[in-house]
């Protein structure tokens, strides 16, 4: 038993790495969220008033507290849309987080939290006072997330056969025509750039390639989406046959300071074809047997370089 809640943080360095783990539970960003999330359900209704200090209110923002621009979406009141809510951001985040790495999800959620929440409240200046706005829960960011999702694979279907862009624009529009109806105007304003801001983000990073009718802004701090490597060539050989140094009319390979293979054909292959499968389904779609395999052949290539 105690083995099996054994808290460890080895590796943590590595931004493919979950955090730590705690026995066998891998606690990743995404993890981490939903647990904060669920544990503010219970503490909720405990006592509601506890958390009006975190929550997202633009008269309070403007007054000076402006830790309120980060907090808003760690309270989750425990209702059954909020639950759902938990389920679809795992669901989600995890994928989007395997794509950018540990460190890049924690900032990206960073900014369509607070970007997003600070450019509404400087709307808010525009209206009178009923032209104020409140949130407080992760319903919002987890459409940011869900966004993301469904930028980076449009194809995806989900139940029914339903592709992932329709179930998107179907759930995302009820959402909207809810706000409009209840006249929440800077709500609605906040929603819509959380979820420009996630795709905007995600095309920044070079994610996202069919979304066009978004520019891809140049956003520093992305991840590096270069090709996998070229399989590297065997010989060098002229047209003839023959090798094409100087004063040589044999059939030789070109005697020079070239660095060993770095792996045989079968490696590379291997590699190339892992390296594939992560370009397009991401780290979550590997097996473990294939992220230990993909990590010992990127090692065995290093040490060779």
């Amino acid at each position: 038993m105690t083995s099996r809640w054994q808290f460890s943080s080895q590796g943590w360095r590595n931004p493919s790495n979950p955090w730590f783990r705690v026995g066998t539970v891998e606690v990743t960003t995404t993890i981490l969220i939903v647990a904060i999330g669920v544990i503010t359900m219970f503490m909720y209704a405990a006592n509601t008033a506890t958390f009006e200090p975190f929550w997202f209110t633009t008269p309070k923002i403007r007054s000076g507290e402006a830790w309120r621009l980060a907090t808003w979406p760690l309270i989750n009141a425990p209702t059954i849309s909020g639950a759902i809510t938990l389920a679809l951001f795992y669901m989600f985040g995890r994928d989007i987080e395997a794509q950018l790495g540990r460190n890049r999800f924690l900032g990206y959620l960073a900014a369509i939290i607070v970007l997003p929440a600070a450019i509404t409240t400087v709307i808010s200046l525009l209206g009178d006072s009923q032209f104020e706005t409140g949130a407080a829960g992760l319903r919002l960011v987890e459409f940011g997330v869900f966004a993301a999702y469904v930028a980076e694979r449009p194809h995806a279907r989900f139940f029914f056969g339903i592709p992932g862009w329709a179930l998107f624009a179907v759930i995302f529009g009820i959402d909207l025509l809810q706000l409009i109806s209840a006249r929440a105007w800077l709500t609605l304003i906040l929603e819509v750039l959380v979820v420009v801001t996630s795709i905007v983000i995600m095309r920044g990073w070079g994610f996202a390639d069919e979304v066009t009718f978004i520019p891809r802004l140049a956003i520093p701090g992305g991840p590096n989406r270069s090709k996998p490597p070229k399989r590297a060539r065997r010989s060098f050989k002229s047209k003839s046959g023959s090798s094409p140094s100087k004063g040589s009319g044999s059939g030789t390979v070109v005697a020079g300071p070239w660095s060993p293979p770095t792996a045989t054909p079968n490696e590379q292959r291997t590699l190339d074809e892992l390296l594939d499968k992560v370009a397009s389904k991401g780290l979550a779609g590997l097996s473990d047997a294939e992220r230990r395999q993909l990590d010992e052949l990127s090692r065995k290539m290093r040490d060779n370089k």
